[in-house]
């Protein structure tokens, strides 16, 4: 198979149709372009490419290129792992490169993950760099997977430090990404000082291994750096827990409660009883009292002001400023002692108002 593939081929690669793949290039999920005669053409390692992005299987009729290698590198600083993606950018065809500045997701990566190489920094800060990858190297499901350490600080102590810990080499910053292409090529690790007898696989983890899966073994390794980590502040509260405890027991003894603040009074309710006709919200009437009638012969209404009742005794004030008060219309007079009067209504009532 040639180094461009038609969209015949791309398909049956893909398992779609040859109008699928064709829609995919279109799309751009799928990196290619048009002919002069205008048919669609794919190149090999950009196929290589998108099946690894797409984690399928690489056949082997698109040849041995690098394209399915991952590579995991593993940074504190930002400003390195801008530099490593600038460094592999002439080789996005050769490598697919992921980059984290966590190496608790890092692990997290190698559990979907199972890259060719990992690039470790040495410097990363709250984690020994050199703890990581002992740990990384003893792991027996990464047997396969290359340690590279990298470090700003590239002298022969840090170097043999690092070999010894089980990466094939150590590169000082920036990294050249041709080198380290160059080691993912090579079929066998550089020999370490050690003779390679560094940790076994499992060392150092005290979760059992035996049994479980890749995810499993990994999820156990990140829970155990994840315990470690904590356990300071584990141990901070259950001191703290310890101390309220000893004092509640002293509390006790000396018979003496935990202390309370003074809580609110408790509510009057109001004496309404008093009142009679009092509404919620309304200021209350005066009281009635009680055989004490309307002195307007026929008003069955008791008597409010100067002994009549509220109507009749506004139609007083009107009398009484017309002068048409009756004789019999005195202050505070008997109940039923004065006859009604109809008042004259209109123009005329009007009239004797205006007269007056």
């Amino acid at each position: 198979m040639g180094d461009l593939l038609t969209t015949v081929e791309v398909g049956r690669i893909l398992g779609v149709h040859q109008y699928t793949a064709g829609r995919f290039i279109d799309a751009g999920a799928l990196k290619g372009f048009r002919t002069a005669g205008g048919h669609r053409r794919v190149a090999a390692s950009d196929l290589r490419r998108y099946l690894v992005e797409q984690s399928m299987a690489i056949p082997a009729e698109l040849g041995d290129g690098l394209a399915d290698l991952r590579l995991l590198a593993i940074d504190g600083e930002q400003r390195a792992l801008d530099a490593l993606k600038e460094a592999f950018a002439p080789f996005s065809s050769d490598v697919v490169l992921t980059l984290t500045a966590s190496w608790v997701e890092g692990l997290l990566v190698l559990a979907g993950v199972r890259p060719a190489g990992v690039l470790v920094d040495l410097e990363m800060p709250g984690v020994d760099g050199l703890e990581l990858l002992r740990r990384l190297t003893a792991f027996a499901p990464l047997k396969g997977t290359k340690a590279i350490a990298m470090t700003s600080r590239f002298r022969p102590d840090i170097v043999a430090s690092a070999l010894a810990a089980g990466a094939v080499a150590c590169l000082e910053k920036p990294i050249n990404a041709a080198q380290v292409l160059g080691l993912l090529k090579q079929g066998a690790a550089e020999p370490r000082p050690d003779g390679g007898r560094h940790s076994p696989p499992g060392a150092g983890l005290s979760v059992s291994q035996s049994g479980m899966s890749f995810d499993q073994q990994l999820r156990a390794m990140i829970q155990e750096e994840i315990r470690g980590a904590i356990s300071p502040l584990a141990n901070a509260i259950q001191e703290l827990q310890q101390v309220g405890d000893v004092a509640s027991q002293l509390r006790s003894l000396l018979g003496q409660g935990p202390k309370r603040g003074p809580g609110r009074p408790p509510k009057v309710a109001a004496d309404v009883s008093a009142t009679t006709g009092a509404k919620r919200g309304r200021k209350p009437g005066r009281p009635v009292v009680e055989g004490h009638g309307c002195a307007v012969i026929g008003c069955k209404r008791p008597a409010r002001s100067k002994g009549y009742c509220s109507a009749h005794y506004q139609k007083r004030r009107m009398l009484e400023r017309t002068r048409r008060l009756p004789s019999d219309w005195v202050e505070n007079a008997a109940p039923q002692s004065a006859k009604d009067l109809v008042l004259s209504r209109g123009r005329r009532a009007g009239k004797l108002v205006a007269s007056n």
